[in-house]
């Protein structure tokens, strides 16, 4: 989100993309919890 936290410093200009980048190198990558969500969903709708 550009609303708070480093989204924001970079919208108001006070990070570049390369910022970014080694924020994303040392942050990783996130964890995935949709798939679960989504097995759940075509559970209900099988059962519909």
């Amino acid at each position: 989100s550009f609303d708070a936290g480093k989204g924001a410093d970079f919208e108001a200009g006070k990070l570049s993309l390369e910022d970014l980048r080694e924020i994303a190198r040392e942050v990783g990558e996130p964890k995935q919890i949709s798939g679960k969500q989504e097995m759940l969903e075509q559970l209900i709708n099988w059962y519909i």
